[in-house]
């Protein structure tokens, strides 16, 4: 028997090169060392940095994802920023060897001849691609209400994207609008993501269900799990009046909906959220 339970906070603000060798292939912030990156690398990491995880020495290369020496949250960080496509993930296989310099030519260059190829899908993992089943089936549904109460629908905004995902996997960590640094949620919005804003609002919700018994997700969840989440997620905002408010304010023009989900060791499989609202300036 699955246990849901569900806890959600709103929140509205008005106002006016580089190349490195390595002996050995390793992938910097794959904590579980399968190959890919994910949230869950960087939930590992926050683990250890807090002490409820211990690693072996072996690891500490692959916590270690700036390859500064010390494994911090500044690590965890950049294995976020790689999963929402901020920094670069390294594809490569190392080297020791040093880099040959091309020699100059004076040959002019060749014109590429025009093709009729057809452009390949955007090659994502299947994390990703629930993931992303999941959210565009919550903001359709929002859509679907704005229309209803006769408000415009809101446009996807790729920055409030990225920063709901990051937002998301924060809520794991600390369940608030303040971020686990201390900062406002809006924070998350200046720098890389930097979004000028006449209106921002959040809302964020987390749910977890027992048990399950693969840690990976992908595998035993599947794509009528993420539509069902979706509705679920909708309905709980919806039937929260400050969460409603947010959702159908009529100011709003733009917004971004991100998930992380994960499941612990003991079984529990948790998703947490963070929708953001914004006008742009």
């Amino acid at each position: 028997m699955k246990k849901l339970i569900s806890v959600f906070l709103a929140t509205v603000m008005l106002a006016s090169s580089v190349i490195m060798a390595f002996a050995k292939p390793v992938l910097r912030g794959d904590t579980n060392n399968d190959g890919d990156l994910s949230a869950r690398d960087a939930r590992n990491i926050l683990l250890y940095v807090v002490g409820k995880k211990t690693i072996e020495e072996s690891e500490r290369e692959l916590y270690d994802t700036d390859g500064s020496g010390i494994i911090t949250a500044l690590d965890s960080r950049k294995v976020l920023r790689m999963v929402a496509g901020l920094d670069e993930i390294p594809t490569e296989e190392p080297t020791t060897e040093a880099p040959e310099a091309e020699e100059p030519t004076t040959q002019p260059p060749e014109t590429d001849e025009p093709t009729t190829e057809t452009p390949q899908p955007e090659k994502i993992t299947e994390e990703e691609r629930m993931m992303r089943l999941l959210e565009s089936k919550f903001l359709e549904l929002v859509n679907e209400e704005r229309t209803k109460v006769g408000v415009q629908s809101l446009e996807e905004n790729e920055i409030l994207h990225k920063g709901a995902r990051l937002r998301a996997v924060e809520c794991l960590e600390k369940f608030s609008h303040t971020r686990p640094n201390g900062e406002s949620y809006k924070t998350i919005l200046q720098g890389e993501l930097e979004y000028n804003w006449l209106h921002i609002g959040e809302n964020i919700a987390w749910f977890y269900e027992t048990s399950y018994s693969s840690t990976d997700w992908t595998s035993v969840l599947s794509d009528k799990d993420m539509i069902d989440y979706a509705i679920h997620l909708f309905n709980q905002f919806k039937d929260s009046s400050v969460h409603y408010e947010n959702m159908i304010y009529n100011d709003f023009t733009e917004s971004g909906f991100g998930v992380v989900i994960t499941i612990n060791e003991d079984g529990t499989l948790k998703v947490a959220c963070s929708h953001l609202f914004g006008t742009p300036a």
